[in-house]
């Protein structure tokens, strides 16, 4: 994003955050102040990056949205940033983020704490999460490939064995080839060797290469920029963080007790809400009433 030494970083995001810890160690890097605020105001971010003359500013999706429909300030347009970057900017946000306030790059990237496809939009394209030049492609260590089922995760195999990568347009899931010798392409995987597993697909190019499940389903257009269409499997996004639906539904079960014999949780979208949001079906046990279940314990 052309961060020189010359800029100065303004981040509102919590250091237990990747993005976070990555903005530290830019300007670690380059030798150029952060300004680090306590927590994220939507009434006093602009004016403290016009205050401490900020020219770059860090973001996830939710914070921009909040700025983008907080009430007009004096400091909308007083700051000095010309670059804003992160993850997570929805493209109906974005037009209206960058014109409200003047800031003359975006620049979205798409990546993960554990994972090793990353992408970056350098060239500001509006909406994209990422730019693969066709030309280069075929040696870029990420692929979108098929998705025969996303409900099951399964992906689809051609004749050979091989996945079936995607043409321009075609929605697929986003691989990341993993190399344990590299340290940019390593995956060292979780504490529960079965979550690991789930993880990584085998055979996608060639016989015997290994690769990172991202679960997330995006889609490149012909002149090589990645968009994020959505998510797969029992996770989703709220707040900039993932959700866990196996892990709300047991909390859900064990608050509610033997009211409930099972407890499905998955994510929904709701206007003006970047992500998604939980929702919970619930099996209730026979001759329970809807009243008897104890929601308030969840609280």
């Amino acid at each position: 994003f052309r961060i020189t030494g010359s800029d100065r970083l303004y981040s509102c995001l919590p250091l237990c955050h990747t993005a976070a810890i990555g903005g530290l160690s830019l300007c670690w890097w380059l030798g150029i102040p952060m300004i680090l605020a306590p927590k994220f105001s939507a009434s006093s971010f602009w004016r403290e990056c016009t205050h401490h003359r900020a020219t770059v500013v860090q973001y996830v999706g939710e914070l921009c949205r909040f700025l983008a429909h907080s009430p007009p300030s004096a400091h909308d347009r007083a700051h000095s940033v010309r670059l804003a970057f992160g993850n997570g900017l929805r493209p109906d946000v974005w037009p209206l983020f960058k014109s409200r306030f003047g800031i003359p790059q975006i620049g979205e990237v798409y990546a993960s704490t554990e994972g090793n496809a990353n992408l970056a939009n350098t060239e500001g394209k509006e909406g994209a999460v990422g730019f693969v030049s066709p030309l280069l492609a075929p040696m870029y260590p990420v692929k979108l490939v098929r998705v025969a089922d996303t409900t099951t995760g399964a992906l689809l195999r051609a004749a050979d064995g091989r996945c079936v990568q995607c043409a321009p347009g075609e929605v697929g899931e986003l691989l990341g080839l993993v190399n344990q010798r590299d340290a940019s392409r390593n995956f060292a995987g979780y504490t529960d060797g079965a979550a690991t597993r789930r993880k990584l697909v085998r055979d996608v190019a060639k016989r015997g290469d290994c690769w990172f499940r991202t679960g997330d389903l995006l889609k490149a257009d012909c002149e090589g920029f990645v968009y994020f269409v959505d998510r797969m499997g029992d996770t989703f996004r709220y707040k900039g963080e993932n959700v866990s639906t196996a892990e709300v539904g047991s909390v859900v079960g064990a608050a509610c007790g033997d009211a409930v014999q099972h407890a499905l949780v998955y994510g929904v979208s709701l206007p003006g809400v970047d992500g998604r949001v939980g929702m919970a079906a619930l099996v209730l046990a026979e001759g329970v009433a809807a009243a008897g279940i104890g929601m308030q314990s969840l609280y």
